[in-house]
């Protein structure tokens, strides 16, 4: 199921979802057959950031649901953290920022409590940005930094990228022109 997984990543980031999706089933059809829960929760998971990314959000909906129950099931609480995180990441696209914000939340609290610097970087900046999107600015720059903060600790450089990408967009929308740029 790994290397199908793999596979069908290759594939989505070449954006040729439709081939992602077969090798994506071929996976979830091994998953099923052997009865490995966690890796039929990551194949969910993959088909649900395909149809995100495809921006049917109904179908990444219902695989991100179905990743969660498993997560939930087995006391997978990574798991958990990171499907909610992605729920709300789907809120947040059909701009329903207050679901967006609650699962949000709940993905970082649970971060928290397991000490996923990642992962509570990577929430810090999806809620910062949420803030940005509706014109919260100062809880913006508040959750960016903190996602900033953890980025640096851990030298991960996409989310060292992502954080800056958002503060340059913060300091541009309340005038800072200059830190925009820095």
């Amino acid at each position: 199921s790994e290397t199908l997984n793999n596979i069908a990543n290759l594939y989505e980031t070449l954006k040729n979802y439709k081939i992602a999706l077969e090798y994506f089933e071929k996976a979830l059809k091994y998953d099923e057959e052997s009865d490995d829960d966690e890796s039929r929760s990551v194949t969910y998971n993959n088909i649900a950031n395909v149809y995100s990314s495809m921006q049917d959000y109904d179908l990444a909906l219902e695989y991100y649901s179905k990743a969660l129950k498993i997560d939930e099931e087995a006391d997978y609480q990574e798991g958990i953290a990171a499907a909610l995180n992605n729920i709300g990441l789907i809120h947040h696209e059909r701009r329903n920022f207050k679901l967006a914000l609650e699962e949000y939340s709940r993905s970082l609290k649970i971060s928290e409590e397991y000490k996923d610097k990642w992962a509570i970087a990577n929430t810090n900046n999806n809620i910062g940005e949420l803030y940005y999107d509706i014109k919260d600015y100062d809880k913006a720059f508040e959750f960016v930094r903190t996602g900033l903060k953890h980025a640096l600790e851990m030298k991960v450089s996409d989310l060292e990228m992502e954080s800056y990408n958002i503060l340059s967009k913060l300091n541009y929308a309340v005038k800072n022109y200059k830190k925009g740029y820095e």
